[in-house]
C-alpha cells in the first residue's frame, strides 16, 4: 500500500490543520519518560503546537511545519521565528520537537548544501541562541517523514491514522472484534476443539502488522 501525505485530510478546509492536530496526537501518545500532562494550544501557539510537562515541571514543545519541498530560508525562518517564541513564552522547555513531512536529503556531494547540512547548521544556531540569550540548554530533535510513518505504524496510533489518511482499520483490536462478532453469529456452531488453522492467517497478520506478524 502506497502511502502519500498529500493524502492528509483537511481540518477546516485545510491540511496545514490536520497535520498540526496530527503531530499533537502523536506526541500525545509518544512515551515520554515521567510525562504528567498533554496540553494542546489553539492559535496563537506560543511558538508551540502542544507541549508535554514532565513531573518535575520541565516541558517538551512540538512544531509542525507543512512543507511539501526542501525548506528554503523562509521557511527556516519560520522554524526560527517559532522556536523563539517557544523559548520565550516557555521558560521550562528542555526539548523542541520540529515535525516536517520530508526526510532529510544528505547526499555529501562536494560544493552543495543538503537539507541535512542546512539542518544541522541551524540547529547549532537554535541551540547556541537558546543558551547565550536564555541560559538554558535545549535539545532539538526532528521528526521528518520516516519518524512519522514509524510512530503511525504502532498499534496505538492505527486509529489516527484511519482518520487522518481515510484508511481501512486493520488492528490487532479490529480484528479481535471481528473474530468475536462472528464467534457469536455462529453461536453452537462454532466449536474452538474442531477449529483448523490455516496457512492464509499468515497473510492476514502480514497486511495488519500485528504483534504476531513482528514477532
Amino acid at each position: 500500500m502506497s502511502f502519500h501525505w498529500t493524502n492528509i485530510i483537511s481540518l477546516d478546509s485545510s491540511q496545514n490543520n490536520a497535520f498540526e492536530e496530527l503531530v499533537c496526537q502523536l506526541a500525545k501518545n509518544e512515551p515520554f519518560k515521567n510525562k504528567q500532562e498533554f496540553i494542546k494550544v489553539g492559535n496563537p501557539d506560543g511558538g508551540v503546537e502542544c507541549y508535554i510537562i514532565l513531573e518535575n515541571g520541565d516541558e517538551i514543545g512540538f512544531q509542525a511545519k507543512w512543507f511539501l519541498s526542501t525548506p528554503k530560508d523562509p521557511q527556516f525562518n519560520q522554524i526560527e521565528n517559532s522556536f523563539k517564541t517557544a523559548l520565550e513564552k516557555h521558560p521550562r522547555m528542555v526539548k523542541y520537537c520540529v515535525a516536517i513531512p520530508l526526510d532529510r536529503a544528505d547526499p555529501r556531494i562536494d560544493g552543495r548544501e543538503s537539507f541535512m547540512d542546512r539542518w544541522n547548521e541551524k540547529v547549532e544556531r537554535w541551540k547556541k541562541l537558546a543558551k547565550d540569550e536564555y541560559g538554558r540548554d535545549v535539545e532539538i530533535e526532528y521528526w521528518g517523514s520516516s519518524e512519522l510513518i514509524e510512530r503511525l505504524s504502532r498499534e496505538e496510533n492505527i486509529g489516527i491514522k484511519k482518520f487522518f489518511f481515510n484508511e481501512i482499520d486493520l488492528s490487532d483490536k479490529w480484528f479481535e472484534n471481528q473474530n468475536e462478532l462472528a464467534i457469536k453469529n455462529l453461536g453452537a456452531r462454532y466449536t474452538p476443539e474442531v477449529n483448523v488453522e490455516l496457512d492464509l492467517v499468515d497473510n492476514f497478520n502480514a497486511l495488519s502488522r500485528n504483534r504476531l506478524f513482528k514477532g
